[in-house]
């Protein structure tokens, strides 16, 4: 299954991060793309402060991982700076192994490990200078119910692109 939806705005990205915090539950993992700039680490910072409104949440470029204390954990990984690795390689392989954990993966087509069954991609599609289009696609492991009440609670805040 596949939709997209629009933000006209850093926080409402944040607050799309927020609704998708409400939906998802361990082991998942969220393989966000888009270029340099369009609100990845955004819709992660909404995420994680759903779990916990005084965590910093910063890209994790030059660090490679962060792990965010939350309940449930979230580890944020960014791939920018590394082409072609194996999670092996990188030292984090046990990452997306934890069963109790949102993994939110930044550039993950840098990858070469397949992502998790359970996985949610999302492209940010960049507009005009906030304006971002998000285009969800879902793994089979999630029921068209569940994506239809994630794209319902999404309605209640922010605008439908389609």
């Amino acid at each position: 299954m596949k939709f997209s939806w629009i933000s006209e705005s850093p926080e409402q990205t944040e607050a799309i991060g927020e609704i998708l915090a409400k939906h998802v539950v361990p082991p998942i993992t969220l393989a966000l793309q888009g270029t340099l700039g369009a609100g990845k680490t955004a819709l992660v910072r909404g995420l994680v402060r759903q779990f916990d409104s005084k965590c910093l949440v910063r890209s994790p470029t030059y660090a490679l991982a962060h792990t965010y204390p939350t309940d449930p954990r979230v580890h944020h990984v960014d791939l920018y700076r590394v082409q072609n690795l194996d999670l092996l390689d990188l030292g984090i392989e046990n990452l997306l192994d934890d069963a109790e954990a949102i993994v939110c993966i930044e550039w993950p087509d840098h990858l070469q490990n397949p992502l998790p069954e359970k996985c949610i991609q999302i492209e940010f599609k960049e507009g005009s200078q906030f304006h971002r289009e998000l285009v969800f696609s879902f793994s089979k492991s999630f029921s068209s119910d569940w994506v239809l009440t994630l794209q319902h609670n999404l309605l209640e805040t922010t605008s439908n692109a389609g």
